[in-house]
């Protein structure tokens, strides 16, 4: 597939990855949501997916982790892809993180989850 498209703020690329997230979450501009123009490249086939995709903010709590409990900041994100099954489980959820911008728990709807377990 081909889409040609004006690249506009807000707009992001995504993919299977937590540094996209991480880097997702550290341009997010002010305030409590936002809804930005977002392509979401496929893992196995690298086919495009252009969907709009809101992320708002859940605020502050202290959470479990696996380093014992921390306060994290949270955030959903929702977005429509009813093609994409990939997709759909990593833009729909929750992720919570630290201060310093790691994310320490990624909860999608679909009932997966990751957490963060090593540092160095």
């Amino acid at each position: 597939k081909r889409f040609d498209r004006p690249w506009q703020a807000p707009m992001a690329l995504g993919f299977r990855s937590a540094f996209f997230m991480s880097a997702l979450l550290h341009a997010l501009p002010a305030g409590d949501a936002v809804a930005v123009d977002f392509v979401w490249l496929s893992t196995v086939s690298f086919a495009p997916l252009v969907t709009t995709l809101r992320v708002s903010r859940l605020g502050r709590a202290v959470r479990p982790t696996h380093f014992g409990p921390r306060p994290l900041e949270g955030f959903r994100l929702s977005a429509e892809a009813p093609d994409d099954a990939e997709a759909a489980a990593m833009l729909n959820g929750s992720i919570w993180r630290d201060d310093g911008g790691i994310i320490q728990e990624w909860l999608g709807a679909d009932g997966s989850c990751a957490r963060l377990t090593a540092v160095n």
